[in-house]
């Protein structure tokens, strides 16, 4: 994947192709199975409803290389975030999930220059035992301040650390 073009594509519920493409990755439908939440909410823009969350996906060519799913965190975060918050800008929340064999810490490198001139900060949030995620989120520049359990969900019970990246 190196120096080839990553572009960045926020999905719509007009784009139909995409998210069908989207739907039948078999990776994809592997993370929707252990997450109802996000399942739920990117079921709304298969049902031509808006969701909550933002879905980006990474593409080079017709090659859907990795999705992240964004929040933005400025007004509507839970407690345990708001010492992260930016004040000047906005903090978005991320995930990724790869699609596709990908050089991962250049797409997250790409991704934090895609978001850098409309935010000013990343989070990130790995369950603490996912060392290699851990490890490509500090290559990426950024690092653990603090650690939480998650009070509910798939996750529920789980230690997390919270990773940030001041982006400008």
């Amino acid at each position: 994947m190196k120096n080839k073009k990553i572009d960045f594509i926020n999905i719509s519920i007009k784009d139909r192709e995409l998210l069908d493409k989207l739907s039948k990755n078999k990776n994809f439908k592997s993370y929707l199975k252990d997450h109802k939440e996000i399942h739920a909410d990117f079921s709304s823009l298969l049902e031509k409803k808006k969701p909550h969350f933002t879905y980006c996906v990474a593409t080079s060519g017709d090659k859907l290389l990795s999705l992240i799913i964004t929040a933005d965190m400025t007004e509507d975060h839970p407690e345990y975030i708001k010492p992260w918050i930016e004040e000047e800008k906005k903090t978005l929340w991320m995930n990724l999930i790869f699609l596709d064999k990908v050089e991962e810490t250049e797409l997250l490198l790409a991704f934090t220059t895609h978001c850098s001139k409309d935010n000013g900060a990343l989070l990130a949030d790995p369950e603490v035992k996912e060392e290699s995620i851990i490890a490509l989120y500090e290559a990426a520049g950024f690092t653990r301040v603090g650690t939480y359990i998650k009070g509910q969900g798939f996750f529920k019970g789980t230690s997390h650390y919270v990773m940030k990246l001041k982006i400008s």
